[in-house]
């Protein structure tokens, strides 16, 4: 039964670090009376990352049936004041709220973003730099290097067959260098 649950008890990875995006579990037991794990299921866990009295990520919970319960939960912020609340039965689970070190996900080309003062803008034959801040799927900014960026520049199509004479074709070389702190830096020219 249920109320025969005395306490319980949180352990795992996915208490100590999350990767934003990625799919992280931890194990909550129920305990009896005597603090060993009980040998049904039944208990209402439920796990929370909050950040003060919102929501940000409601976990998913299974029921092992033998008094052991998988949560698993998808972190969508690097916010460093979520916290994880996990319960029993509405009863704290021994050290609840934990406070995971969460982190970037993988890095999403769609989602990272490029500046610099000639991002729009270049001479044929001069050095040009743009910057690229590597992002995960949901906006974070990555705080370390190691991903790699590729560069494609396309000249304008001129609109007229008759101006498509004046433009030559042309051949782009760039270098990335990796900053080593989720920032890149490419270097690139039109010969």
């Amino acid at each position: 039964l249920p109320s025969s649950t005395c306490g319980a008890r949180a352990k795992g990875n996915g208490l100590l670090a999350a990767e934003v995006g990625c799919a992280t579990t931890f194990v909550v037991e129920s305990l009896d009376a005597y603090g060993e794990r009980r040998r049904g299921g039944g208990d209402v866990v439920v796990a929370r990352l909050m950040v003060g009295g919102d929501v940000t990520v409601e976990a998913a919970t299974v029921d092992n049936t033998d008094g052991s319960f998988n949560v698993t939960y998808v972190a969508e912020s690097v916010d460093r004041r979520q916290k994880l609340y996990v319960s029993v039965n509405g009863i704290p689970v021994k050290g609840s709220p934990f406070r995971p070190k969460l982190s970037p996900g993988p890095v999403s080309a769609k989602s990272s973003t490029v500046s610099g003062t000639q991002l729009y803008d270049s001479v044929a034959g001069r050095p040009t730099t743009i910057h690229v801040q590597a992002r995960d799927c949901f906006g974070n900014p990555r705080r370390t290097g190691g991903d790699a960026f590729a560069m494609n520049v396309k000249a304008g199509v001129p609109n007229r067959i008759e101006y498509k004479e004046t433009f030559r074709t042309w051949s782009q070389h760039y270098t990335s260098t990796d900053n080593g702190d989720g920032t890149y830096s490419i270097t690139w020219s039109a010969n």
